[in-house]
């Protein structure tokens, strides 16, 4: 057999190489395999689980009045409503509710409500009325568009 002489020059740095990016090598291949599973998630809104801890629609109505009311705790928002003479009803298919809205968030417990006016005059006056009924007993943040014509 032959022998074979090592050039050093050649073999030390290559094998350096390798001793420092093994680590690497090693430690990329195990974050590939604790990644989640992402592939058999849902990516249609459609095909998301019916979770009775999602949102809620309500429509509420008064004499020719209505309004939409989306939320996940339905005791931020109905005594509110419901006393001002609003009857309201559990919908079964989303409401189109258009861009005359306003949400709330709660700041200490995950939660948003939002409502949307859907037919009847006063909606402004009353509308303002329920966000500053949040704001200030409910200590909730409220957001409403400004640029829409609605609030103008």
């Amino acid at each position: 057999m032959k022998n074979f002489k090592l050039n050093s020059q050649i073999f030390l740095p290559v094998m350096m190489s390798y001793l420092i990016a093994l680590p690497n090598i090693v430690l990329a291949q195990n974050s590939r395999t604790n990644l989640p599973e992402i592939e058999n998630k849902p990516t249609d809104i459609n095909e998301l689980p019916n979770d009775s801890s999602q949102l809620t629609i309500w429509r509420c109505t008064q004499d020719k009045k209505m309004i939409v009311v989306e939320a996940k705790n339905v005791t931020i928002w109905q005594e509110m409503i419901e006393k001002g003479g609003w009857a309201c009803i559990k919908a079964l298919e989303p409401i189109p509710g258009g861009d005359r809205k306003f949400s709330c968030e709660p700041q200490e417990i995950i939660g948003i409500v939002t409502i949307f006016w859907l037919e009847g005059k006063g909606g402004k006056q009353q509308m303002t009325n329920w966000m500053n009924d949040l704001g200030n007993k409910n200590e909730m943040t409220c957001t409403k568009d400004e640029t829409n014509v609605f609030w103008q």
